[in-house]
Protein backbone atom coordinates (compact mmCIF):
# COMPACT_ATOMS: atom_id res chain seq x y z
CA UNK A 1 0.00 0.00 0.00
CA UNK A 2 2.80 2.18 0.64
CA UNK A 3 4.32 1.80 -2.80
CA UNK A 4 0.76 2.77 -4.34
CA UNK A 5 0.31 5.59 -2.17
CA UNK A 6 3.65 6.99 -3.01
CA UNK A 7 2.89 6.47 -6.89
CA UNK A 8 -0.07 8.43 -6.82
CA UNK A 9 1.48 10.78 -4.61
CA UNK A 10 4.09 11.39 -7.75
CA UNK A 11 1.11 11.04 -10.26
CA UNK A 12 -0.27 14.25 -8.25
CA UNK A 13 3.46 16.09 -9.27
CA UNK A 14 2.80 15.12 -12.68
CA UNK A 15 -0.34 16.44 -13.42
CA UNK A 16 0.58 19.43 -12.23
CA UNK A 17 3.41 19.96 -14.17
CA UNK A 18 6.45 19.57 -11.56
CA UNK A 19 8.59 17.35 -13.25
CA UNK A 20 11.51 19.36 -12.30
CA UNK A 21 11.01 19.28 -8.44
CA UNK A 22 10.78 14.99 -8.30
CA UNK A 23 14.66 14.12 -7.20
CA UNK A 24 16.23 11.23 -9.27
CA UNK A 25 15.30 8.65 -7.06
CA UNK A 26 11.41 9.79 -7.60
CA UNK A 27 11.77 9.59 -10.95
CA UNK A 28 13.54 6.53 -11.33
CA UNK A 29 10.94 5.06 -8.90
CA UNK A 30 7.81 6.27 -11.50
CA UNK A 31 9.51 5.83 -14.70
CA UNK A 32 10.58 1.81 -14.67
CA UNK A 33 6.83 0.24 -13.94
CA UNK A 34 5.80 2.76 -16.30
CA UNK A 35 8.73 1.46 -18.61
CA UNK A 36 7.39 -2.01 -18.20
CA UNK A 37 3.76 -1.52 -18.51
CA UNK A 38 4.11 0.06 -21.96
CA UNK A 39 6.70 -2.71 -23.11
CA UNK A 40 4.63 -5.64 -21.93
CA UNK A 41 1.34 -4.49 -22.33
CA UNK A 42 1.08 -2.57 -25.39
CA UNK A 43 3.97 -2.33 -27.60
CA UNK A 44 4.80 -6.13 -28.17
CA UNK A 45 1.46 -7.43 -27.45
CA UNK A 46 0.33 -5.00 -30.50
CA UNK A 47 2.92 -6.32 -32.73
CA UNK A 48 2.33 -10.37 -31.64
CA UNK A 49 -1.52 -9.86 -32.62
CA UNK A 50 -0.88 -7.39 -36.31
CA UNK A 51 2.15 -8.64 -37.61
CA UNK A 52 1.96 -12.27 -38.29
CA UNK A 53 0.33 -13.13 -41.74
CA UNK A 54 -1.59 -16.18 -41.81
CA UNK A 55 -2.09 -16.80 -45.68
CA UNK A 56 1.17 -16.30 -46.79
CA UNK A 57 3.84 -16.50 -43.67
CA UNK A 58 5.84 -14.21 -42.34
CA UNK A 59 4.41 -11.00 -41.52
CA UNK A 60 2.09 -8.41 -42.95
CA UNK A 61 3.72 -5.69 -45.32
CA UNK A 62 1.11 -2.83 -44.10
CA UNK A 63 -1.69 -2.64 -41.47
CA UNK A 64 -4.49 -0.43 -41.42
CA UNK A 65 -5.13 1.59 -38.77
CA UNK A 66 -8.25 -0.20 -37.77
CA UNK A 67 -5.89 -3.02 -37.56
CA UNK A 68 -6.96 -4.72 -41.21
CA UNK A 69 -4.07 -5.92 -43.53
CA UNK A 70 -3.43 -4.48 -46.24
CA UNK A 71 -3.82 -7.97 -48.11
CA UNK A 72 -1.25 -7.19 -50.96
CA UNK A 73 0.96 -5.04 -49.94
CA UNK A 74 4.52 -5.89 -50.38
CA UNK A 75 6.61 -7.38 -47.51
CA UNK A 76 9.94 -5.70 -46.22
CA UNK A 77 12.78 -7.00 -44.97
CA UNK A 78 13.80 -4.07 -42.71
CA UNK A 79 10.42 -4.37 -40.87
CA UNK A 80 11.14 -8.49 -40.06
CA UNK A 81 15.14 -7.59 -39.32
CA UNK A 82 13.73 -5.08 -36.76
CA UNK A 83 11.43 -7.98 -35.51
CA UNK A 84 13.95 -10.14 -35.34
CA UNK A 85 16.05 -7.89 -33.22
CA UNK A 86 12.97 -6.13 -30.85
CA UNK A 87 11.53 -10.06 -29.66
CA UNK A 88 15.14 -11.94 -29.66
CA UNK A 89 16.07 -8.80 -27.12
CA UNK A 90 12.43 -9.38 -25.73
CA UNK A 91 12.84 -13.08 -24.73
CA UNK A 92 16.47 -12.36 -23.80
CA UNK A 93 14.80 -10.27 -20.86
CA UNK A 94 12.09 -12.05 -20.54
CA UNK A 95 12.25 -16.00 -21.07
CA UNK A 96 8.85 -15.29 -22.58
CA UNK A 97 7.96 -18.22 -25.17
CA UNK A 98 5.73 -16.09 -27.24
CA UNK A 99 8.54 -13.78 -27.86
CA UNK A 100 10.82 -16.78 -28.89
CA UNK A 101 8.06 -17.70 -31.60
CA UNK A 102 8.20 -14.49 -32.94
CA UNK A 103 11.91 -14.15 -33.17
CA UNK A 104 12.13 -17.43 -35.22
CA UNK A 105 9.48 -16.56 -37.30
CA UNK A 106 11.50 -13.46 -37.78
CA UNK A 107 14.46 -15.33 -38.25
CA UNK A 108 12.75 -17.88 -40.72
CA UNK A 109 11.06 -15.49 -42.92
CA UNK A 110 14.50 -13.51 -43.69
CA UNK A 111 16.20 -16.92 -44.50
CA UNK A 112 13.51 -18.33 -46.69
CA UNK A 113 11.92 -15.28 -48.27
CA UNK A 114 14.39 -12.35 -48.07
CA UNK A 115 17.82 -14.08 -48.59
CA UNK A 116 19.16 -13.76 -52.13
CA UNK A 117 20.48 -17.30 -52.41
CA UNK A 118 22.17 -16.69 -55.84
CA UNK A 119 23.71 -13.09 -54.89
CA UNK A 120 23.98 -13.27 -51.64
CA UNK A 121 22.62 -10.84 -49.09
CA UNK A 122 18.64 -9.27 -48.17
CA UNK A 123 16.72 -7.78 -50.48
CA UNK A 124 14.79 -4.95 -49.30
CA UNK A 125 11.01 -5.90 -50.76
CA UNK A 126 8.66 -9.12 -51.96
CA UNK A 127 5.72 -8.88 -53.20
CA UNK A 128 2.80 -10.52 -50.44
CA UNK A 129 3.23 -14.12 -51.97
CA UNK A 130 7.07 -14.00 -51.73
CA UNK A 131 8.51 -13.10 -54.95
CA UNK A 132 11.82 -10.64 -55.06
CA UNK A 133 11.08 -6.93 -55.87
CA UNK A 134 13.29 -4.32 -54.69
CA UNK A 135 16.25 -6.05 -55.35
CA UNK A 136 19.42 -3.57 -55.09
CA UNK A 137 21.73 -4.22 -51.89
CA UNK A 138 20.79 -1.64 -49.12
CA UNK A 139 24.08 -1.53 -46.93
CA UNK A 140 22.09 0.15 -44.42
CA UNK A 141 19.34 -3.04 -44.38
CA UNK A 142 22.36 -5.79 -43.94
CA UNK A 143 23.66 -3.82 -40.93
CA UNK A 144 20.00 -4.36 -39.87
CA UNK A 145 20.50 -8.40 -40.88
CA UNK A 146 23.50 -8.27 -38.84
CA UNK A 147 21.87 -6.66 -35.76
CA UNK A 148 18.66 -8.61 -35.62
CA UNK A 149 20.73 -11.95 -36.26
CA UNK A 150 23.43 -11.36 -33.56
CA UNK A 151 20.57 -10.45 -31.01
CA UNK A 152 18.68 -14.17 -31.99
CA UNK A 153 22.26 -15.76 -31.01
CA UNK A 154 22.38 -13.96 -28.12
CA UNK A 155 19.09 -15.24 -26.93
CA UNK A 156 19.23 -18.42 -28.49
CA UNK A 157 22.72 -19.58 -29.43
CA UNK A 158 21.10 -20.53 -32.73
CA UNK A 159 25.17 -21.01 -34.10
CA UNK A 160 23.54 -20.60 -37.69
CA UNK A 161 22.22 -17.08 -37.17
CA UNK A 162 25.80 -16.54 -36.08
CA UNK A 163 27.50 -17.93 -39.00
CA UNK A 164 24.99 -15.97 -41.32
CA UNK A 165 25.71 -12.34 -39.26
CA UNK A 166 29.34 -13.44 -40.13
CA UNK A 167 28.64 -14.05 -43.60
CA UNK A 168 26.96 -10.50 -44.05
CA UNK A 169 29.73 -8.95 -42.02
CA UNK A 170 31.95 -9.76 -44.74
CA UNK A 171 30.40 -8.89 -47.51
CA UNK A 172 29.80 -5.50 -46.41
CA UNK A 173 33.64 -4.99 -46.11
CA UNK A 174 34.05 -7.27 -49.41
CA UNK A 175 31.54 -4.83 -51.86
CA UNK A 176 30.53 -1.85 -49.62
CA UNK A 177 33.47 -0.06 -47.86
CA UNK A 178 34.71 2.83 -49.74
CA UNK A 179 38.72 1.52 -49.96
CA UNK A 180 39.96 5.26 -51.09
CA UNK A 181 37.73 7.58 -48.25
CA UNK A 182 37.18 5.41 -45.46
CA UNK A 183 33.44 4.48 -44.63
CA UNK A 184 30.77 2.46 -46.76
CA UNK A 185 28.70 3.37 -49.99
CA UNK A 186 24.91 3.17 -49.76
CA UNK A 187 23.96 0.76 -52.35
CA UNK A 188 25.04 -1.50 -54.57
CA UNK A 189 23.41 -3.79 -57.49
CA UNK A 190 21.83 -7.20 -56.88
CA UNK A 191 24.97 -8.85 -57.68
CA UNK A 192 26.95 -6.47 -55.48
CA UNK A 193 29.30 -5.55 -58.43
CA UNK A 194 28.61 -2.02 -58.97
CA UNK A 195 26.12 0.82 -57.75
CA UNK A 196 22.43 1.07 -59.75
CA UNK A 197 22.08 3.27 -62.59
CA UNK A 198 19.90 5.46 -60.87
CA UNK A 199 21.06 5.23 -57.18
CA UNK A 200 18.31 6.19 -54.52
CA UNK A 201 18.52 4.66 -51.17
CA UNK A 202 15.72 3.60 -48.64
CA UNK A 203 14.91 7.25 -47.92
CA UNK A 204 14.85 8.69 -51.28
CA UNK A 205 18.34 10.12 -51.10
CA UNK A 206 20.55 9.86 -53.96
CA UNK A 207 23.67 11.04 -52.01
CA UNK A 208 26.41 8.43 -51.79
CA UNK A 209 26.53 8.41 -48.34
CA UNK A 210 24.74 9.29 -45.04
CA UNK A 211 25.10 9.31 -41.43
CA UNK A 212 22.14 6.98 -40.74
CA UNK A 213 23.68 4.01 -42.68
CA UNK A 214 27.11 4.63 -40.69
CA UNK A 215 24.89 5.12 -37.53
CA UNK A 216 23.37 1.53 -38.12
CA UNK A 217 26.38 0.06 -39.30
CA UNK A 218 27.95 0.95 -36.36
CA UNK A 219 24.66 -0.37 -34.17
CA UNK A 220 25.30 -3.84 -35.86
CA UNK A 221 28.84 -4.35 -35.44
CA UNK A 222 28.99 -3.33 -32.18
CA UNK A 223 25.82 -6.10 -31.35
CA UNK A 224 28.23 -8.65 -33.48
CA UNK A 225 31.12 -8.05 -31.42
CA UNK A 226 29.25 -8.95 -28.36
CA UNK A 227 29.33 -12.32 -29.11
CA UNK A 228 32.05 -12.36 -31.80
CA UNK A 229 35.06 -11.17 -30.55
CA UNK A 230 36.98 -11.56 -33.71
CA UNK A 231 39.68 -8.84 -33.77
CA UNK A 232 39.43 -7.80 -37.56
CA UNK A 233 34.98 -6.92 -36.52
CA UNK A 234 36.43 -4.82 -33.74
CA UNK A 235 39.55 -2.74 -35.94
CA UNK A 236 36.49 -2.39 -38.27
CA UNK A 237 34.55 -1.01 -35.72
CA UNK A 238 36.98 1.44 -34.32
CA UNK A 239 37.34 2.67 -37.81
CA UNK A 240 33.61 3.37 -38.25
CA UNK A 241 32.84 4.99 -34.95
CA UNK A 242 36.33 7.08 -36.09
CA UNK A 243 34.28 8.04 -39.68
CA UNK A 244 31.25 8.69 -37.35
CA UNK A 245 32.70 10.76 -34.38
CA UNK A 246 34.79 12.60 -37.10
CA UNK A 247 33.46 12.63 -40.10
CA UNK A 248 29.86 13.20 -39.87
CA UNK A 249 29.82 14.81 -36.27
CA UNK A 250 30.77 18.87 -37.23
CA UNK A 251 32.81 19.85 -34.13
CA UNK A 252 31.55 23.30 -35.68
CA UNK A 253 27.92 23.61 -35.47
CA UNK A 254 27.19 20.59 -33.06
CA UNK A 255 25.45 17.87 -35.68
CA UNK A 256 25.56 15.92 -37.76
CA UNK A 257 25.89 15.87 -41.23
CA UNK A 258 22.69 13.83 -42.48
CA UNK A 259 23.97 13.15 -45.89
CA UNK A 260 27.30 13.90 -47.58
CA UNK A 261 29.39 13.31 -50.76
CA UNK A 262 32.21 10.63 -50.89
CA UNK A 263 34.46 12.92 -49.58
CA UNK A 264 32.45 14.17 -46.23
CA UNK A 265 31.45 17.05 -48.06
CA UNK A 266 28.08 18.31 -46.52
CA UNK A 267 25.25 17.70 -49.16
CA UNK A 268 21.44 20.24 -48.28
CA UNK A 269 21.97 21.78 -44.97
CA UNK A 270 18.70 19.28 -42.67
CA UNK A 271 19.21 18.85 -39.14
CA UNK A 272 17.65 15.75 -37.39
CA UNK A 273 17.36 15.78 -33.57
CA UNK A 274 15.99 12.32 -33.49
CA UNK A 275 18.83 10.95 -35.52
CA UNK A 276 20.97 13.13 -33.44
CA UNK A 277 20.54 12.20 -29.61
CA UNK A 278 19.92 8.91 -30.93
CA UNK A 279 23.52 9.21 -32.29
CA UNK A 280 24.58 10.40 -29.02
CA UNK A 281 23.74 6.82 -27.07
CA UNK A 282 24.84 4.58 -29.90
CA UNK A 283 28.04 5.61 -30.10
CA UNK A 284 28.66 5.95 -26.31
CA UNK A 285 27.03 2.07 -26.42
CA UNK A 286 30.25 0.92 -29.14
CA UNK A 287 32.45 2.75 -27.05
CA UNK A 288 31.79 0.77 -23.77
CA UNK A 289 32.02 -2.93 -25.80
CA UNK A 290 35.08 -1.92 -27.43
CA UNK A 291 36.77 -0.82 -24.49
CA UNK A 292 39.14 1.92 -26.34
CA UNK A 293 40.53 5.04 -24.68
CA UNK A 294 40.75 7.31 -27.97
CA UNK A 295 37.04 6.18 -28.74
CA UNK A 296 35.98 6.19 -25.33
CA UNK A 297 37.07 10.46 -25.01
CA UNK A 298 35.96 10.95 -28.05
CA UNK A 299 32.59 9.51 -27.29
CA UNK A 300 31.66 11.15 -24.32
CA UNK A 301 32.65 14.67 -25.03
CA UNK A 302 30.39 14.10 -28.60
CA UNK A 303 27.59 12.50 -27.00
CA UNK A 304 27.44 15.13 -23.95
CA UNK A 305 27.67 18.00 -26.69
CA UNK A 306 25.01 16.31 -28.68
CA UNK A 307 22.35 15.85 -25.87
CA UNK A 308 23.18 19.73 -24.86
CA UNK A 309 22.47 20.60 -28.28
CA UNK A 310 19.11 18.51 -28.24
CA UNK A 311 18.36 19.96 -24.78
CA UNK A 312 18.55 23.60 -25.83
CA UNK A 313 17.34 23.74 -29.10
CA UNK A 314 15.74 20.49 -29.92
CA UNK A 315 13.31 19.81 -27.06
CA UNK A 316 10.43 21.57 -27.17
CA UNK A 317 7.78 23.39 -25.15
CA UNK A 318 5.87 20.68 -25.02
CA UNK A 319 8.56 18.02 -24.18
CA UNK A 320 8.71 16.34 -27.66
CA UNK A 321 11.76 16.12 -29.53
CA UNK A 322 11.67 18.53 -32.34
CA UNK A 323 11.16 17.76 -35.87
CA UNK A 324 13.48 18.13 -38.72
CA UNK A 325 14.81 21.56 -39.44
CA UNK A 326 17.00 23.79 -42.03
CA UNK A 327 19.84 24.10 -39.30
CA UNK A 328 18.38 26.27 -36.62
CA UNK A 329 15.27 26.94 -37.94
CA UNK A 330 12.45 24.08 -36.93
CA UNK A 331 10.21 23.96 -40.01
CA UNK A 332 6.72 24.29 -38.65
CA UNK A 333 4.95 22.13 -40.76
CA UNK A 334 7.19 19.37 -39.71
CA UNK A 335 4.98 16.69 -37.88
CA UNK A 336 6.91 15.27 -34.67
CA UNK A 337 7.63 11.55 -34.89
CA UNK A 338 7.29 8.79 -32.92
CA UNK A 339 10.68 6.84 -32.64
CA UNK A 340 12.41 10.23 -32.08
CA UNK A 341 10.69 10.27 -28.72
CA UNK A 342 11.81 7.06 -27.90
CA UNK A 343 15.45 7.94 -29.32
CA UNK A 344 15.05 10.99 -26.99
CA UNK A 345 14.33 9.28 -24.10
CA UNK A 346 17.43 6.70 -24.54
CA UNK A 347 19.88 9.81 -25.16
CA UNK A 348 18.89 11.63 -22.40
CA UNK A 349 19.35 8.59 -20.35
CA UNK A 350 22.83 8.51 -21.46
CA UNK A 351 23.61 11.92 -20.66
CA UNK A 352 22.50 10.91 -17.24
CA UNK A 353 24.38 7.85 -16.40
CA UNK A 354 27.68 9.40 -17.94
CA UNK A 355 27.09 12.53 -16.08
CA UNK A 356 24.86 12.52 -13.07
CA UNK A 357 23.61 15.61 -14.02
CA UNK A 358 19.64 15.59 -12.97
CA UNK A 359 18.74 17.63 -15.86
CA UNK A 360 19.07 15.38 -18.17
CA UNK A 361 16.83 12.75 -16.53
CA UNK A 362 14.36 15.51 -16.18
CA UNK A 363 14.64 15.81 -19.77
CA UNK A 364 14.12 11.95 -20.21
CA UNK A 365 11.20 12.36 -18.73
CA UNK A 366 9.51 14.88 -20.28
CA UNK A 367 10.19 13.45 -23.55
CA UNK A 368 8.27 10.28 -21.62
CA UNK A 369 5.45 12.21 -20.70
CA UNK A 370 4.75 13.79 -23.74
CA UNK A 371 4.62 10.28 -25.47
CA UNK A 372 2.91 8.66 -22.80
CA UNK A 373 -0.04 11.63 -23.20
CA UNK A 374 0.60 12.23 -27.37
CA UNK A 375 2.24 9.29 -28.89
CA UNK A 376 0.92 6.12 -27.70
CA UNK A 377 -2.13 5.22 -29.03
CA UNK A 378 -4.90 4.23 -26.60
CA UNK A 379 -8.01 4.81 -28.77
CA UNK A 380 -7.72 1.98 -31.76
CA UNK A 381 -5.18 -1.07 -32.23
CA UNK A 382 -2.70 0.22 -29.63
CA UNK A 383 0.78 0.39 -30.69
CA UNK A 384 2.60 3.57 -31.07
CA UNK A 385 1.19 6.82 -33.34
CA UNK A 386 3.68 7.15 -35.81
CA UNK A 387 3.49 10.61 -37.19
CA UNK A 388 1.53 13.57 -35.12
CA UNK A 389 1.32 17.27 -36.38
CA UNK A 390 3.02 20.16 -35.50
CA UNK A 391 0.06 20.46 -32.62
CA UNK A 392 0.66 17.23 -31.49
CA UNK A 393 -2.21 15.61 -32.94
CA UNK A 394 -2.12 11.66 -34.37
CA UNK A 395 -2.51 11.89 -38.18
CA UNK A 396 -4.32 8.68 -39.61
CA UNK A 397 -1.54 6.42 -41.39
CA UNK A 398 -1.27 2.80 -41.42
CA UNK A 399 -0.54 0.88 -37.86
CA UNK A 400 2.19 -1.11 -39.90
CA UNK A 401 4.32 0.03 -42.84
CA UNK A 402 8.05 -0.70 -43.94
CA UNK A 403 9.66 1.92 -41.28
CA UNK A 404 6.68 1.47 -38.62
CA UNK A 405 8.36 -1.28 -36.26
CA UNK A 406 8.86 -2.36 -32.62
CA UNK A 407 12.56 -1.44 -32.85
CA UNK A 408 12.44 2.20 -31.23
CA UNK A 409 10.22 1.81 -28.81
CA UNK A 410 10.27 -1.59 -27.70
CA UNK A 411 14.21 -0.92 -27.38
CA UNK A 412 13.39 2.55 -25.39
CA UNK A 413 11.57 0.85 -22.97
CA UNK A 414 13.81 -2.44 -22.61
CA UNK A 415 17.35 0.02 -22.44
CA UNK A 416 15.23 2.33 -20.54
CA UNK A 417 14.58 -0.39 -17.53
CA UNK A 418 17.71 -1.80 -17.89
CA UNK A 419 20.02 2.34 -17.55
CA UNK A 420 17.14 3.15 -14.54
CA UNK A 421 17.70 -0.47 -12.83
CA UNK A 422 21.42 0.55 -12.84
CA UNK A 423 20.51 4.24 -11.32
CA UNK A 424 18.69 2.94 -8.68
CA UNK A 425 21.39 0.61 -7.61
CA UNK A 426 23.92 2.90 -7.64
Amino acid sequence: MEQTSNNQDLGKQLALGQLSSLSAAETIQLLIPEFEQELKSNVLPFWLKLAPNPDHGGFHGAVQSNGEPYPAAPRWSLTVARLLWTFSAAYRHYKDLEYLQIATRAYEDLEHTFWDAEHKGFVWSVTYEGQFMEVNKQIYLQGFAIYGYSEYFRATENVEALERAKEIYALIERHGMDSNNGGYIEWLTQDWNSQPDEPVNYIGSSTPKSQNTHLHLLEAYTNLLRVWPDENLRAKTIALAHILLDKIYDERTKHLKLFTDNLWNEEGDKISYGHEIEFAWLVSEAADVLQDEEISQSAGKVALEIANTTLSAGLTEDGSIAPESHRKEVLATSNREGWAQAEGILGFLNAHQRTGDVQYLTAAHRVWEFTKNRVINKQDVGGWYFFLASDGEPIDTPAIHQFACPYHNGRAMMEGIERLSQFAQS
